[in-house]
């Protein structure tokens, strides 16, 4: 995981790696370091990810 907007991807794309755990505040007030997506779009994000890899 990589902090800030350089690092932020990684947020979304680790679950494509393997990785099972994250962090998403609900709230974007609440991040807790840079970079950090909102629960509502890092879930929606994921989703997306998960959706367009199942095929390969």
């Amino acid at each position: 995981m990589a902090m800030g907007q350089p690092g932020r991807h990684t947020r979304a794309v680790a679950p494509v790696y393997g990785s099972r755990i994250g962090y998403a505040p609900v709230d974007p007030a609440d991040a807790t370091a840079p970079g950090q997506f909102d629960l509502g779009t890092l879930r929606t994000l994921i989703d997306l990810l998960a959706s367009d890899t199942r095929g390969i």
